[in-house]
């Protein structure tokens, strides 16, 4: 009787992993074909037309028609990527581009006022911030204004090499190149510039290892 059991809940146990797997699946699926939709969608509104990439639900896009992705380039979900073409009265010429397969990860914030290049074979982990501007500079005029309606400043643009990994919450700011093959270590925020084949960590990020290629 106990045997018969025993075979009864393991046989119950196995349908509900079956279950499990197929609405697994089933989900799966329909979410990919949501995201396509959602790529085309979007894609009418880029500066590029390339229908291999893919970007996935609820992610937001301003300024659209300044923002270039590109071929198998993926574009995971809840980012923003934004160009700034005003702000307060005064105007920009903003770009993104962004090379072939790049994975942008979940909750990723982009934004320009300048450009942001980020070369191919780059990967991000989650909310990861890369920004070529900041809202008004550190002068004692401009704090005794409310920050939002001060002018944007940038010093300059950001360059991402190829191979490159940044891991989850890096924050790179204006004026910052990195070179092809770098590491940077979660939560490190990028300040300046750093050559080819880094490991970057910390706060100011710096070099932590370099290889000789």
């Amino acid at each position: 009787m106990i045997c018969k059991q025993i075979i009864v809940k393991f046989v119950i146990l196995i349908f509900k992993v079956l279950n499990f797997l197929y609405i697994k699946k089933f989900a799966n699926i329909l979410y990919f074909i949501l995201d396509k939709i959602y790529t085309l969608w979007i894609l009418n509104r880029l500066g590029s037309k390339d229908s291999q990439i893919l970007i996935k639900r609820y992610s937001d896009f301003w300024g659209e028609n300044n923002i270039y992705i590109g071929n198998k380039s993926i574009i995971e979900k809840r980012c923003c990527i934004e160009t700034i073409q005003e702000y307060v009265g005064h105007k920009y010429q903003p770009k993104i581009v962004i090379g072939a397969n790049v994975h942008i990860g979940e909750y990723n914030h982009l934004t320009a006022i300048d450009s942001i290049i980020i070369k191919d074979n780059v990967l991000t982990g989650r909310r990861v911030t890369i920004s070529d501007n900041n809202h008004g500079t550190f002068i004692k005029d401009e704090l005794n204004t409310n920050p939002s309606l001060r002018e944007l400043s940038s010093k300059g643009p950001v360059v991402i090499g190829e191979n490159v990994w940044i891991g989850e919450n890096v924050c790179i700011l204006s004026g910052v190149k990195i070179g092809k093959g770098c590491i940077i270590a979660a939560n490190a925020v990028v300040t300046k510039n750093f050559p080819d084949y880094c490991l970057l960590a910390g706060v100011p990020a710096k070099i932590i290892k370099q290889l000789e290629i």
